[in-house]
């Protein structure tokens, strides 16, 4: 038994004193045991739960329902939260669900939606998405310090993984900002006219007519020719010098 934690209201003698025991739940088909909390008199033996451990029971309880429907728990959303150094109330505004949600969601006192759980898991994994949300809520004043750190985190993983060859991590960076603005993968004019002037345009077009032909090498795919023009105005890169890095020969 734990200290004692007041007299007994069904005798008016004894004191009473806090003990846990485990319960076996099922939910969704699912079965667990769950921690649950009482009250026990130590003279008549009497038990109950008090206003603090039936509060800590229907959390108990919300958070094994939050994880047999296959929903993040209490832990799992203040750790998303905290991945990206945001309040309680910056949260809220920025995904919604009011005010004081994701103390409630936090604390699991109530479950959030499915939709919300999804918003969630997307944004903890890709955090593309989560500056997206952000800048929707006007919030994207809290990324200014955090922005540059997960760009430069995926550069690195990227030059690290292979997936490019003989590009600098500068360049990389550039690909990976580029490709935050919601305009280049919506825009029907050419995503360089998005980033750089006429002038620039002359520059860069025929470097990009130059590489084009030959099989892209970042993941193989063709898109990354969408942003050699970008690599090209910021970096001031010709077509000498930009060319040989980017090719394989056939």
């Amino acid at each position: 038994m734990n200290a004692e934690l007041g007299l007994c209201p069904l005798c008016g003698e004894g004191q009473l004193h806090r003990q846990r025991t485990a319960e076996e739940v099922t939910e969704n088909g699912v079965s667990g045991l769950v921690d649950m909390q009482f009250e026990v008199c130590d003279s008549c033996g009497g038990e109950m739960a008090g206003k603090e451990s039936a509060r800590a029971n229907k959390r108990a309880i919300s958070r094994f329902r939050k994880h047999a429907a296959g929903l993040l728990v209490g832990d799992e959303i203040a750790e998303i939260r905290r991945t990206y150094e945001l309040r309680q109330e910056d949260a809220a505004v920025i995904f919604g669900g009011g005010p004081v949600a994701f103390s409630k969601y936090e604390c699991d006192d109530v479950a959030q939606s499915v939709a919300m759980d999804k918003t969630l898991r997307v944004c903890s994994t890709f955090p593309p998405a989560f500056f997206q949300y952000a800048e929707l809520a006007g919030q994207d004043h809290l990324l200014d310090s955090k922005f540059e750190t997960f760009v430069d985190r995926a550069a690195r993983n990227i030059v690290a993984s292979g997936a490019v060859w003989g590009i600098d991590l500068d360049a990389v960076r550039g690909v990976i900002r580029a490709s935050m603005n919601p305009d280049i993968w919506t825009a029907d004019e050419p995503a360089h006219d998005l980033f750089v002037s006429d002038e620039e345009k002359s520059v860069s077009r025929v470097t990009v007519q130059a590489v084009s032909a030959a099989p892209p090498v970042m993941y193989g795919k063709p898109f990354v020719f969408s942003f050699v023009e970008e690599w090209v105005s910021s970096n001031s890169y010709d077509e000498r010098s930009l060319a040989p890095p980017l090719l394989k020969a056939a």
